[in-house]
């Protein structure tokens, strides 16, 4: 377990945009006082939603107990998010984590200016692009970027 069977955390079910659509996520705030930095989690390709097999929840809880504030959403049109993760481009998915830095850097508990990328898989080789177009990307976790077979 990732978290090391640590006592409960909050979270806090949110919503956010990026171009048309409104995506429906959770972050997991540290317990102590902020503000915090913060991990947004950009999840690999297909229908993928925040809990993402379960490591959503177990990440969120991880990064939060460590003093970071985790937040994960539902993909365009999975779960509570609306739109359609299946017209998105790299760029999109790119835009679409800065979407979600934005959203970060406008809340008053977190640091704007300590808010970082976590991605694996696609999401992997998605954070590099995204931390190229902005510079209100301060650190990238790239765990596994890996598009699939050709």
């Amino acid at each position: 377990m990732l978290d090391g069977g640590a006592s409960t955390f909050s979270s806090e079910e949110i919503h956010f945009r990026a171009g048309d659509n409104d995506l429906a996520g959770t972050l997991y705030p540290p317990s102590t006082p902020g503000p915090h930095p913060a991990i947004a989690m950009v999840l690999g390709s297909g229908p993928r939603d925040r809990n993402y097999g379960g490591a959503g929840p177990a990440l969120g809880r991880h990064f939060a107990q460590h003093g970071y504030a985790c937040l994960a959403w539902d993909k365009p049109g999975v779960g509570q998010s609306k739109g359609d993760y299946n017209l998105q481009t790299f760029r999109d998915r790119a835009e679409e984590a800065l979407a979600a830095v934005v959203y970060l850097r406008g809340r008053a508990d977190i640091r704007p200016d300590q808010i970082g990328l976590w991605g694996h898989s696609q999401g992997g080789m998605v954070v590099p692009l995204a931390a190229s177009l902005s510079d209100h990307v301060a650190f990238l976790i790239a765990v596994a970027g890996w598009q699939g077979p050709a």
